[in-house]
């Protein structure tokens, strides 16, 4: 730790104020007798990304005979466990007695001579520096000597109290914003749907409709028009499964139809065999997969993996032309993309073509984004439940002229653009609530944060306290082995 330290302040380590350090172990999962029926709260790793700054309860309980026949241990409550793997260090304080794995240590601190809350917030400091601490492989992880030789300045126990008071204050104070930032968040997220609706069903563009009445050709006329073109290729439902009954009334010049009815082609893709590597190595055509439609937005402009000519002939995936739309069926399913490049798509994306001259692809888009928060509806589902190109071609589908296709784009981009530019202020102000919780950190345990009081006692002969205290509780274990 750079930096001087304040008057009665001392540089001092983890392990030399703990009362006691050690990690957990893991009672062999194969026995039965370990698990079932168990009263012993076990926390794992997850138990810990799942809480906050306490842990009260645990996902798994152990037994007696699982904790004798391992070495977990029975941590007393209000102790400190940070974690050493995968997800490493989170500091946490269990309310209740627990015992942990492997990938957990516990601090446990003095009687009366270490604020708890103090070491809490001084690890929780170190956690954007750990990867500077580690030395690892393919997974960087802490271990028990890297934990114990981690350096704390430590002030006088009643200093301890006073940063820590400090400190809850401004944090409570910086959560009250932060709750305020994330509120507008929210807000936006409701004011884009309700622009979706609005434009979906004819109400953002009711002034403008009535100006350019006569110069608009219905949606009837429209759908022939598709129809004409689709049942050359034979391609059109030509038996409606719409019940109009269930659906708002449209504006005149709009008109139901299905999903299907709107594109020249409609149809999911497929998975070459991973097995053949001829099928992906120097492969030229873009490959989408569900985790290429998360990762982009509105527009897909490339993909992670390629497949090759012949990958794409030995399997049911198909050249999607650009300017289509991409939808997603399974797990994060109802995500629509258009993807800017030509493109094939694995069987959990089905491509939608649009006759380009009569449908506006941006149009669909929305609307398939406009209706994502009902898709539950249209889902019949066990342990996942996905969509399925059947339930995709039977959505609903509210189709206006094209013109004023094009002008619900326009607005609803004119309107999203606001909110994004809110959006990106708020996301904006949250960074920086992180950066100020940080250096509400840094000034702490550089005492710049409560001002010192000479009458304190000392850290060093806190320290020495803690030592006597230590080798106080070592002698008496040994006497009991005795």
């Amino acid at each position: 730790m750079k930096g001087e330290l304040p008057k009665g302040w001392i540089l001092t380590s983890l392990g030399e104020i703990a009362s006691r350090l050690q990690a957990g172990g893991t009672p062999s999962t194969k026995v039965k007798a370990y698990y079932e029926n168990g009263t012993i709260n076990y926390v794992k790793i997850e138990d810990m990304t799942n809480a906050d700054k306490y842990i009260f309860h645990t996902k798994i309980k152990i037994t007696k005979s699982g904790l004798d026949n391992s070495s977990a241990w029975i941590i007393p409550e209000n102790s400190l466990l940070y974690s050493m793997y995968a997800s490493y260090g989170i500091p946490i304080i269990n309310k209740i007695k627990v015992a942990t794995n492997q990938a957990i240590i516990a601090f446990i601190p003095p009687e009366g001579l270490v604020n708890l809350d103090y070491v809490y917030y001084y690890l929780l400091s170190l956690k954007p520096l750990l990867k500077y601490r580690i030395r690892g492989t393919t997974q960087e992880n802490l271990n028990a000597n890297i934990v114990a030789n981690i350096e704390i300045p430590l002030p006088p126990l009643a200093e301890q109290q006073r940063i820590v008071n400090k400190i809850e204050e401004l944090f409570t104070n910086l959560d009250k914003g932060i709750e305020s930032l994330e509120e507008v968040k929210s807000k936006l997220k409701v004011y884009r749907q309700v622009i979706l609706k609005y434009a979906m069903e004819g109400k953002l563009t009711e002034k403008w409709r009535e100006r350019n009445k006569d110069k608009l050709e219905s949606a009837s006329v429209l759908l022939d028009k598709i129809k004409e073109k689709k049942l050359k290729i034979k391609k059109f439902r030509k038996h409606s499964l719409i019940e109009k009954s269930i659906l708002i009334k449209l504006p005149e010049e709009w008109t139901w139809t299905e999903l299907v009815n709107i594109a020249i082609k409609f149809q999911s893709g497929g998975t070459p065999l991973t097995k053949i590597d001829k099928y992906y190595e120097n492969g030229t055509i873009p490959f989408v997969k569900i985790e290429d439609i998360t990762n982009s937005k509105k527009y897909l402009y490339d993909t992670k993996i390629k497949i090759t000519k012949e990958g794409l002939n030995n399997s049911s995936a198909w050249i999607v032309p650009e300017n289509s739309i991409l939808y997603s069926m399974y797990a994060s399913y109802g995500i629509p993309t258009i993807n800017k490049i030509k493109v094939a798509t694995n069987q959990a994306i089905v491509g939608i073509v649009p006759p380009h001259n009569l449908i506006n692809v941006e149009f669909i888009y929305y609307y398939l984004l406009y209706i994502k928060p009902g898709l539950k509806n249209l889902i019949r589902g066990t342990t996942q439940e996905n969509l399925n190109a059947q339930i995709v071609s039977n959505i609903f589908f509210s189709l206006p002229p094209l013109e004023e296709q094009k002008e619900i784009v326009n607005r609803i981009e004119k309107l999203f653009s606001l909110a994004d530019h809110i959006e990106e202020t708020v996301n904006s102000k949250l960074e920086e609530s992180k950066v100020l919780r940080q250096s509400i950190l840094k000034k702490a345990f550089e005492g710049k944060l409560v001002p010192q009081d000479p009458n304190d006692e000392s850290a060093e002969l806190l320290l020495e306290k803690i030592k006597k205290q230590r080798l106080n509780k070592e002698e008496l274990v040994q006497e009991k082995l005795i």
